[in-house]
């Protein structure tokens, strides 16, 4: 059985009009062939033709653009006696400039950013790509123009974000530093020590921007700090101070009541992976909303 709520009679005439003239398309279908029908709702959406939708839900001033996220979206719905619950799959034409295809033909790997976080962080987000050079393939194709193919960046695996109020800190988890660390002293001014740790100032501050358009964005990398094989950059030096002792104390966000309750719903790798309390989300919808 099907329901259709239109907001009017003309409306809902042509969409009955269109179910018994056209096929749906293949991408719906392969979706529908997946949904699990016993779950109270599930939700399919076509992001490239609901832009009448969105625009009555998102801010005239949001740099959100959901049709270039994926092409399609499905969402089970699961109701809890103390959650709402959307579990779903996107799908992406391998052709257009999709946000989801700049991970096209990358597998996920288990995600290192929950660990070096502060436990105190309001949200997190990682970016993982197990082939640096496919990334960039990808990200040529999405922005549609020339990138620079920087050795310096190849063995970056992960890319990840702790947000702190206004602030975030940036990092990079590789599996190969040496050519890195290289990279950061010749940019380096000055170095303090704080618990161990050396926190480098930077004389250049935008690379970052360069390296990962579009998943960083306005970012200035003024100060840097290294624990292991990770690269952790901020704008202030504080932000730094705090993620070094929080990481020594052991106190990361991966012990945050947020992440232990998400992580139970989810899988131990991803592409891209957001965490993030109900705080940060109202911002964020309060922002774009």
């Amino acid at each position: 059985e099907m329901l259709f709520i239109c907001s009017s009679a003309s409306l809902l005439d042509k969409t009955l009009e269109e179910i018994q003239t056209k096929l749906p398309s293949t991408s719906f279908q392969r979706l529908y062939s997946i949904a699990d029908k016993k779950q109270p709702l599930n939700i399919f959406l076509n992001l490239d033709q609901n832009y009448p939708l969105v625009s009555e839900i998102v801010s005239e001033d949001s740099k959100i653009s959901v049709s270039d996220f994926a092409d399609w979206v499905y969402y089970d719905m699961n109701v809890r006696s103390n959650q709402l619950a959307f579990n779903g799959v996107a799908i992406t034409n391998d052709s257009l400039p999709n946000y989801l295809n700049l991970f096209n033909a990358t597998e996920p790997l288990p995600n290192t950013t929950p660990f070096i976080a502060p436990r105190q962080s309001e949200a997190i987000l990682s970016y993982k790509f197990e082939n640096h050079g496919v990334f960039e393939k990808n990200q040529r194709q999405f922005l549609n123009k020339s990138v620079k193919n920087d050795s310096v960046f190849s063995a970056v695996e992960e890319l990840g974000m702790a947000y702190m109020g206004d602030e975030r800190a940036i990092i990079l988890k590789t599996f190969g530093s040496e050519d890195f660390l290289g990279f950061i002293e010749t940019i380096q001014k000055s170095t303090i020590n704080y618990q161990g740790n050396g926190i480098r100032e930077l004389n250049r501050t935008d690379f970052l921007n360069s390296a990962f358009e579009p998943l960083v964005e306005n970012f200035n990398a003024n100060y840097c700090t290294i624990l292991e094989n990770v690269f952790v950059f901020a704008q202030k030096r504080e932000i730094l101070q705090m993620v070094i002792s929080d990481y020594k104390k052991g106190v990361t966000f991966d012990k945050n009541p947020i992440y232990v309750a998400a992580s139970k719903n989810l899988g131990t790798s991803a592409n891209i992976l957001f965490i993030s309390s109900a705080g940060h989300v109202e911002q964020l919808l309060k922002d774009n909303f």
